[in-house]
């Protein structure tokens, strides 16, 4: 079961985990014209491919300029989310680091 959770402000969630960002957070960012969308994904404990197949189907809705924050411990996906960004066009904004170990975050 994939769970997803939609918040008036715009944020979307989605887990196979009972959710873990129960709060929303400011959920505007700035860009011209307007609010930049913001989507969170938590993957930890998927294996390959489904990190990466859950990241396309929220990427594939998401504007120019939109960002999806996926959460992925799965050691794959250090190769795989760069790759997709790249065939895709898409902005690689931050690899996992020792403050975020698991954070990745891609711009449409």
């Amino acid at each position: 079961m994939l769970y997803q959770l939609s918040y008036a402000s715009g944020r979307t969630y989605y887990s196979k985990k009972a959710p873990l960002f129960r709060e929303p957070v400011q959920a505007c960012l700035s860009k011209e014209g307007g609010c930049m969308k913001v989507v969170k994904l938590d993957c930890r404990g998927m294996s390959c491919p489904e990190p990466l197949m859950i990241l396309k189907n929220a990427v594939r809705p998401l504007e120019k300029g939109d960002r999806v924050e996926i959460l992925s411990d799965d050691p794959v996906s250090l190769r795989d989310f760069p790759a997709f960004c790249k065939f895709m066009g898409h902005l690689m904004a931050a690899m996992p680091d020792e403050a975020h170990p698991h954070l990745f975050i891609i711009e449409k």
